[in-house]
Formats: structure tokens, C-alpha cells, sequence
């Protein structure tokens, strides 16, 4: 550990000492955080799962624990699934704005306070239907293709390192919907491109979709730094989807797929 994190330590020891804890709740954090600092690093909190320090992150489970944030994030390894804990001590919060002192994230050890302001929504979204698709790349990116509907309906197919593959159906939630219109909110639908494309071979495309009562908004990409970060957002968003929704293997629905050109 080196000097200037030590004596963060002690002052924030002498600090809650003094003070008590900074007691909180789940409701106050929930919603889209970004670092005031670094456009990249990015928290998202629901009641009881997050994405933390990144857009391109799991949907792991967390808890709290009177001021600090326990999350358990799972690390595919080659045989089996590692959990591993990062901690993160909540310094302020308020309306718009999170501090967060980084006690212990192994995955991240290289961050100490982080500064983050609340990402507002610009428009509210009501889709009829939302339709996406990833390819493969050179290494092990997850390819799927699925359909979400206004109705609730979902229409999956894992194709290639996904954790489910081949064709599925069933019923995203509520709450689930909800998250994923509050993703859509972050938009910027007016200047959103046709298509966004890195500067590197091999990599992977990721295609959207979003089909309203008035318009058809597409756009693609392909790899990860010229997109605006409310589009990763979204493409982490439906990726992970499918991994926490009840759904059964449906092959019939396989031929009513309205493919990308």
C-alpha cells in the first residue's frame, strides 16, 4: 500500500471514528454514476445488483453494509466460476454526486477516491420493439442475437460463449424493462451515427435496433473506443440480459429473427 493511501486510510479511520458511520440505503444510490474525472469508469446501482468501474462489466450482486459497498463479482476461469469481493466505502452522496474510497478491489487495484456524478436521462423511451445482435471476434466474445418486444416478450439465441446457446424465449420483469428504458434514456437519438468503427482488425460488431411508434433508429459498431459510452451502456445492458431472465428453448421462433443486413 503506498503513503498517500495509508494516510487516506487514517484520516477516513479518525474520520468515521469521530463521526460514526455514513449510514445509507439502496434507493439513494440507484441509477447511472460516471466519474467526474474519467469518462471510462462508470457504476451502475440497482436494489440489489450493480456494474461497478466499468460499462463493459458483470452484473454482480452487492450489499451494504452501513456506508460500504460489498460486491461479489464472478471471474469465469477455465474450469469453473471464481467469486471474488471488492469494497467500496461511500464518502459522500448526494442527489448528484457519489464519492467512493476504494478499501478493496482486486481486480482494480490501482484506484483510490473516486469522484462520480449521477448521468441524467435526456428522453423517455417507449420502444415497441429493441433488437440486437453481437458477433464473434478473435478471442472468446459472447455471440447472441435477441429481440425484446414492448409486451415483455424476449426472443434469444446464444450462439457462441454465451452461457445459454441455441434459441430461447420468455418474459423479461418489470423491473428488468424499467432498467432497460432508464439505458435507453441516456441516449442521444438526434446524433446517434449510422455506424461507429475502431481502428482495429478482429475485433467485435455490435448491432442495435430500436424500433419506436414513429421511427427506426439503427446503428452499428464495431470494437469499443469511438462509440459514445451511453451506447456501450445499453450493448452491456442487453448482453447481460439474458443471464438473469427465466426463459425456456424455443426453437420454433428461430425463422422470425429479422436479421441486420
Amino acid at each position: 500500500m503506498n503513503i498517500n493511501k495509508i494516510t487516506a486510510t487514517l484520516m477516513l479511520f479518525v474520520l468515521f471514528q469521530s463521526c460514526g458511520a455514513y449510514k445509507i440505503n439502496n434507493k439513494a444510490l440507484l441509477g447511472e454514476w460516471i466519474s467526474a474525472e474519467n469518462n471510462r469508469i462508470y457504476f451502475s446501482f440497482e436494489k440489489n445488483r450493480c456494474y461497478y468501474l466499468s460499462a463493459w462489466a458483470n452484473f454482480s450482486p452487492y450489499t451494504l453494509n452501513d456506508s460500504i459497498i460489498i460486491i461479489k463479482d464472478t471471474i469465469k476461469g477455465p474450469h469453473s466460476k471464481e467469486f471474488r469481493e471488492s469494497k467500496f466505502r461511500i464518502l459522500k452522496l448526494k442527489d448528484n454526486e457519489l464519492e467512493l474510497y476504494t478499501e478493496y478491489a482486486p481486480l482494480y487495484p490501482n484506484f483510490d477516491t473516486l469522484k462520480l456524478n449521477r448521468i441524467k436521462p435526456r428522453l423517455k423511451v417507449d420502444f415497441q420493439s429493441l433488437e440486437f445482435e453481437s458477433s464473434g471476434c478473435l478471442g472468446t466474445c459472447p455471440s447472441m442475437k435477441l429481440k425484446v418486444y414492448s409486451n415483455f416478450d424476449i426472443k434469444y439465441e446464444g450462439r457462441f460463449y454465451t452461457e445459454k446457446n441455441g434459441y430461447y424465449s420468455g418474459k423479461i420483469t418489470k423491473s428488468q424493462m424499467d432498467r432497460l428504458k432508464r439505458k435507453l434514456s441516456l441516449l442521444d437519438f438526434k446524433s446517434l451515427q449510422e455506424n461507429y468503427e475502431a481502428m482495429w482488425t478482429d475485433y467485435q460488431t455490435c448491432d442495435i435496433s430500436i424500433q419506436t411508434k414513429d421511427t427506426i433508429y439503427k446503428t452499428s459498431v464495431y470494437g469499443f473506443n469511438k462509440e459514445p459510452l451511453e451506447l456501450r451502456i445499453l450493448f452491456n445492458e442487453l448482453m447481460e440480459l439474458y443471464k438473469h431472465t427465466e426463459m425456456k428453448m424455443d426453437s420454433m421462433h428461430k425463422n422470425k429473427f429479422e436479421y441486420f443486413e
